[in-house]
């Protein structure tokens, strides 16, 4: 491709010479003449030399000095990433540009993604950084977007290096600094409604004495208290049962709603993952049920450290859901997918190989340029995705089709989902459904005195809020203790607080002043609803949330919190 300085050069020279020629003046016709002779000859040397060098160009990619194409990150811990671009060709090319893609997920924390230099007789451009995943999913380097220049500024190119690497990001719990009580309390009934987990078994405490019956261990005899009765008596000692906590985790559409790292999904796993570590490291079972408008994926309980790693990669599958969200076809969804193709895809939106036929309308400028873009993305979609052969004229007249393909390609390319301003009533619904069915059926094939934790979005739709309610009361009634994680902050602003804060009369300030009312008496409304069913409720960013999880599990274990 040609830069604007040749394009004032050329267009100068065809001036100059027209002028020579017209005016009679040899020198300067002939010195323009020139000019464009050499402007000619320069472009097809840089075009052998670019043809050349990119059929050698080859692409080396380390992730914490590991080249492998699969891996294992961290979210929130930095990650250290080497790149090297070298070629087989003899002859270099001196101005070249290597930048590596990274996807949203990736956090560019210290260095620079690129590098300049030659390529070529034997020298390589090799640059190094350090990315930190801003959350869990799966981070995919797709490959090396390379810019080739010549020497006076006259000529790029652009080609893509495909160097695919596709790593899974696991969340990083906290670890929280609440054991397991170990105060021993007294072996007398507890008051009613509070039941105990404690029974007689082979443990350290002692739980209470008792006549000796046949077959009972001959080493749990008391033989000081049976000589001071003149009888057997055997000592019986506590052994603790594993309290079995399951958490629901949100993946709707609703949670994936926002940037990478502020998802309403995000502080959910984040909470889930810090959950599950504690509750194991005191050996509690922890189980996992992620579920969405359509499917979800299980993990029963279990304990240990293979059981929690699968947990761990469970939620970072679901934290990266496959689903293409329903979404308005606009510029700017255009625009973004547009920049992602010319540095994906920069061949495949050449006018050699991806020509655009010859229309009178749109005639101005601007929109015979927004034309273009639209069907060579729509070309571009049909050969990635295999449409039938009237696709790309059905994308440039579809608005809604195009949306869906626009969309699913920055899906694939890496990019955070966009959504329209209003979610659907009908997917909330059926998210309910599958809810409240799985929360039933784990209750019956539970146990007594379980944990259940509800990490679920309920303040943008409360449609279904009664049919959770009448889940939670059937758990409860089962002696099951169920808490409810909102995914909203814990203390929206009061009404008079809102009217005092936000100044203006505009459009926008209006419609975010109603935004955080709604928001206010929601919340209200859920924290009641769920609150009189028996259940506790908290918020995904209240720092407590993990807290009333650990004091509702040493509930049940002990009778009594563990500040207690």
């Amino acid at each position: 491709m040609i830069t604007s300085r040749f394009r004032w050069l050329r267009l100068l020279g065809i001036a100059a010479t027209a002028f020579g020629v017209l005016r009679g003046q040899d020198i300067v016709a002939l010195t323009s003449l020139a000019l464009l002779v050499w402007l000619f000859a320069d472009w097809v040397m840089f075009r052998m030399k670019v043809l050349a060098v990119v059929k050698a160009l080859d692409c080396e990619r380390w992730i914490n000095d590991s080249a492998k194409n699969s891996g294992t990150m961290w979210s929130q811990r930095a990650a250290t990433i080497r790149v090297r671009v070298h070629s087989r060709f003899p002859i270099g090319l001196r101005i070249v540009r290597a930048e590596d893609y990274l996807p949203e997920i990736l956090e560019l924390e210290e260095g620079l993604n690129s590098g300049d230099g030659t390529v070529g007789g034997g020298r390589t451009i090799e640059f190094t950084y350090r990315v930190k995943p801003c959350t869990s999913g799966v981070a995919k380097l797709p490959g090396v977007c390379i810019q080739l220049f010549d020497v006076h500024g006259f000529f790029f190119f652009r080609h893509f290096i495909a160097c695919e690497q596709v790593f899974r990001v696991l969340p990083m719990p906290v670890r929280t600094n609440t054991p397991a009580s170990r105060i021993k309390f007294s072996n007398n009934l507890t008051t009613l409604g509070i039941h105990r987990e404690q029974k007689s078994g082979m443990g350290a405490e002692l739980h209470g004495l008792r006549e000796y019956v046949t077959g009972d261990p001959p080493k749990s005899i008391a033989w000081k208290v049976s000589a001071r009765r003149d009888t057997l008596i055997v000592r019986q000692n506590e052994n603790e049962v594993p309290i079995r906590t399951t958490l629901f985790v949100d993946c709707s559409q609703n949670a994936q709603r926002g940037p990478f790292g502020q998802r309403p999904i995000d502080r959910n796993i984040f909470l889930a993952a810090t959950i599950a570590q504690s509750a194991l490291s005191i050996r509690d079972p922890v189980g996992l049920v992620l579920f969405d408008e359509q499917q979800t994926i299980k993990l029963r309980p279990a304990a240990g450290q293979r059981h929690y790693y699968n947990l761990l990669n469970q939620l970072s599958q679901g934290a990266a859901f496959p689903v293409c969200p329903p979404s308005r076809l606009s510029t700017e969804l255009l625009q973004q997918a547009w920049n992602v193709a010319s540095a994906l895809y920069p061949n495949h939106l050449k006018d050699a190989i991806n020509k655009v036929p010859f229309t009178i309308f749109p005639m101005f400028p601007a929109s015979r340029y927004s034309y273009r873009k639209r069907y060579q993305l729509a070309t571009l979609f049909s050969e990635l995705y295999d449409l039938p052969a009237d696709a790309p004229t059905r994308l440039q007249q579809d608005n809604p089709v195009m949306a869906k393909y626009a969309q699913q390609f920055l899906l694939d390319a890496g990019c955070a989902p966009s959504y329209s301003v209003f979610g659907s009533s009908d997917s909330h619904q059926k998210k309910m459904d599958i809810l409240t069915g799985e929360l039933v059926n784990s209750v019956t094939r539970g146990r007594d005195n379980e944990i259940f934790v509800l990490m679920v979005d309920l303040l943008d739709h409360r449609e279904g809020l009664e049919q959770l309610t009448h889940a939670i009361r059937v758990a409860t009634a089962r002696h099951h203790r169920v808490m409810v994680i909102c995914p909203r902050p814990s203390r929206p602003p009061e009404t008079a607080d809102v009217l005092g804060s936000i100044d203006g009369t505009d459009l926008e300030n209006l419609v975010f002043r109603g935004e955080l009312i709604r928001l206010a008496a929601a919340e209200q409304t859920i924290k009641h609803e769920i609150r009189k069913c028996g259940a506790s409720i908290a918020f995904a960013d209240d720092p407590k949330a993990i807290q009333l999880v650990l004091t509702q599990a040493e509930l049940i274990r002990t009778g009594r919190t563990a500040g207690a």
